[in-house]
């Protein structure tokens, strides 16, 4: 049957959402599957694994996706096999089953996107058919081979990991629950059910635009009546005015305008007074919304958790540590628009915890550690808030290596360093450019994941804290709300413009006398509520707009703003008090305003910026790094860095050049490597390279090997940036010497920049 293309679209993205959930569902079983011995296999309730295979066949079928039902079908016959005893269990089939599982997904994303696939089809369904007849998969067959890694005689014609079947001792069973609830007993159902039905994520969008239009209606609605009131003094005001300046002699007139006045000053307080109970109402409804639209955005950490078992499961047998993963916690609910900034720094705190923290099985055992490491996710909710502990019992954070890099990126002197404490010393680690890896990638390197752990976290009113024992391990503790509603804000006026804080990242708002500010060494120094001394700034120079200096008599408003890491006071040119925010970040096609994480509504209807706290103390750490190199070096400017960009797509170099111009770097691009080193021979003053691999006449793990031995070039990093994403080529760019390794689906502004300021 042929759809239109409106119902078709229809239907792709309802399959969409199908097709995660039940992909994911098979995968917490085949997970589930792996850790379980013979025995335990034969009475494990797969029939919820196989119905979603099935589900994903049926689907796929009746909206014409034929090559997900070709491969559906064969990943369900393996499964069924694997079931019922006529495959044996191991590691490389569970590999296969989880592999067919990405290329599904691989499939309908090359077909909603209209492109082709990056697999071979007929050669993956083959490999699929060869797995159901391989001898080496059959039960009956690994039964009759003695199995036996120990001794020395054992066959060479197979490989010996391939036939090492991992054994658990009984202290160490894999108990189910901890990655897949033990399926329940059918229970009879209840007389009286509740309905529930499956909503769409644009669906909820669009009704929080609804809520959203209907908040700033209220604002101005409550606006109205606060001027209605004004009104209404203002007349009776003149009224006593007018008596007082009218001579008694004018009875007349006197009495005629004071009859008028009154009659308007008593219609405006009417009029305020029957419109009050409408505003309280149109106030409570507005509320009761917002509540029953955030109870419709809350899922639970369950679902949303799932994939992280996998990515565990992949990189600790990628790096050979056998590790413990648990989570506790996972019924409790979150708003699905918090978890999306909460996604990102849980993944990099997992992958840190794996790639840096956990030893290998001989590191533990040379400790004395039990050799699986455990690493634990444990979610509470307390009141509004919800805290997230993710623990491991790795190697812990050195505090002497964390101190020598400070002192080597310069970050701190040594006289700072000795006046902070242990805490503060490891708070460092948050700092954008701060990385123990010898080469930054996308799955690791500390300097980035946890910056943006901070700055994600930061965004949803969020803050993370970390505790961490050399040889006992580490844990970060993340405390983030629930749900997000309503912001309150800052309003401030800076020059002619009107601008607001989110409320959260203040932490003081105050007006002070103008000899109250003090300049040390040419900087602005204010003392904070806790008399502590603070950098000071206006507004403006960070915005880039003109300042206006501050009168000598006159008193200086001033904000004081706080990263959780560093408070800074930011002058302006008055303060209008609070009002509440509801903030519409900016997305596509918009561009995104400079020091601004999106725009929100004056109760009189117009537009405001609302700013960004992060970019503005990360400007004012610039600020002074200029200010002090202009200062004690007497430069006039900062050289202009320079970059070469090496990629034989056209799209990749548009987007990367794009990215490093508006920074104001000088961007030079070429096709190809042999291009790019032909370049470099004439010309090697550049201070950074991207290279992509793939390309033609010379790749880039060629470019890489003979820019790093070739004395002139050798000390220029280099960035990789392919869609190639395994860990042989990660690790073929680290032998050759690149500096930092990016895959395209995670190329954007903030990875590239954040990467770039830890290598120039």
């Amino acid at each position: 049957m042929a759809f239109d293309e409106e119902l078709m679209q229809q239907l792709m993205v309802v399959f969409e959402d199908e097709l995660a959930e039940q992909i994911q569902l098979i995968t917490m079983h085949l997970l589930a599957l792996e850790k379980l011995e013979g025995a335990e296999i034969a009475t494990y309730n797969a029939d919820e694994m196989l119905r979603a295979a099935h589900t994903i066949k049926g689907s796929a079928k009746g909206i014409g996706l034929n090559d997900i039902v070709d491969v559906t079908h064969q990943l369900e016959s393996i499964m069924g096999a694997l079931v019922t005893n006529k495959l044996n269990k191991s590691e490389q089939l569970i590999n296969i089953l989880l592999n067919a599982l990405d290329r599904i997904q691989d499939i309908f994303n090359a077909e909603k996107n209209k492109k082709s696939y990056d697999f071979n089809l007929k050669n993956l369904l083959e490999d699929l058919e060869a797995t159901l007849n391989n001898d080496f998969f059959k039960a009956e067959y690994q039964h009759k081979v003695k199995i036996d890694i120990i001794k020395p005689d054992l066959s060479n014609s197979v490989d010996e990991k391939e036939l090492a079947i991992p054994s658990l001792n009984a202290a160490d069973k894999y108990k189910v629950d901890n990655v897949l609830a033990d399926n329940p007993k059918p229970t009879e159902a209840p007389e009286e059910q509740e309905a529930s039905y499956t909503v769409l994520a644009e669906d909820i969008s669009d009704i929080s635009i609804i809520s959203e239009d209907l908040h700033i209606s209220k604002l101005q609605f409550t606006q109205l009546l606060t001027e209605l009131r004004h009104l209404s003094n203002g007349l009776s005001s003149l009224s006593r005015d007018v008596n007082e300046s009218i001579g008694n002699d004018d009875v007349k007139n006197k009495q005629a305008i004071n009859s008028t006045l009154l009659k308007l000053s008593n219609d405006a307080k009417a009029m305020y007074h029957r419109r009050r109970p409408l505003g309280l109402y149109l106030n409570q409804q507005v509320n009761l919304l917002g509540d029953s639209l955030n109870k419709l955005r809350l899922v639970k950490f369950d679902t949303l958790l799932m994939p992280l078992y996998r990515i565990v499961r992949d990189l600790s047998n990628q790096q050979g540590k056998q590790i413990e993963f648990v989570i506790d916690g996972k019924d409790i609910k979150i708003d699905r628009y918090v978890y999306q900034y909460l996604n990102i720094p849980l993944l990099h705190i997992v992958n840190n915890a794996i790639d840096h923290g956990i030893e290998n099985s001989t590191e533990r055992a040379e400790k004395g550690k039990n050799l699986k490491a455990r690493l634990s996710i444990t979610i509470i909710k307390r009141g509004y808030n919800i805290i997230i502990y993710v623990k491991d019992d790795g190697r812990g954070i050195d505090l002497d290596k964390v101190k020598q890099k400070i002192l080597s990126k310069n970050f701190a002197t040594s006289d700072e360093l000795a006046l902070l404490s242990d805490k503060e010393v490891m708070n460092f680690i948050f700092k954008a450019g701060f990385s123990s890896a010898d080469i930054v990638t996308t799955v690791s390197g500390r300097g980035v994941g946890l910056d943006i752990v901070r700055s994600n976290l930061r965004k949803i009113k969020g803050s993370v804290e970390l505790k961490s024992t050399l040889n006992k391990g580490t844990e970060f503790i993340m405390t983030l709300p629930a749900t997000l509603s309503s912001e309150q804000g800052i309003l401030v006026k800076v020059n002619e413009a009107i601008l607001a804080f989110p409320s959260y990242g203040v932490d003081w708002v105050k007006e002070f006398p103008n000899h109250y500010i003090k300049v040390i060494n040419g900087k602005k120094v204010v003392l904070d509520k806790y008399k502590q001394p603070v950098s000071a700034f206006y507004l403006a120079e960070l915005l880039n707009q003109p300042t206006k200096e501050a009168s000598a008599d006159g008193l200086i408003p001033m904000v004081f703003i706080s990263n959780g890491l560093r408070t800074i006071a930011l002058i302006v040119s008055d303060i209008f008090g609070e009002q509440e925010l509801i903030i519409k970040a900016f997305q596509y096609p918009l561009i995104k305003v400079p020091y601004a994480i999106g725009m929100s509504s004056m109760a009189d209807g117009h537009l405001m910026p609302v700013l960004n706290i992060e970019e503005l103390i990360e400007k004012s750490e610039q600020a002074n790094i200029t200010t002090t190199f202009i200062e004690n070096k007497s430069a006039d400017k900062q050289t202009v860095k320079k970059v070469l960009i090496v990629d034989d797509s056209v799209t990749t170099r548009t987007l990367e050049e794009n990215i490093l111009k508006r920074q104001g770097f000088e961007v030079s691009s070429f096709v190809n490597g042999l291009e790019a080193w032909n370049a470099l021979q004439t010309n090697p003053q550049y201070d950074l390279i991207i290279s992509d691999i793939e390309m033609p006449l010379m790749n880039g793990f060629e470019l890489v090997e003979k820019i790093k031995t070739n004395a002139t070039t050798a000390s220029i990093p280099v960035i990789i940036v392919s869609s190639l994403n395994s860990e042989q080529d990660k690790m073929q760019g680290v032998k050759l010497g690149a500096s930092a390794y990016i895959t395209k689906d995670m190329l954007n502004t903030d990875v590239l920049l954040t990467m770039i300021k830890q290598l120039i």
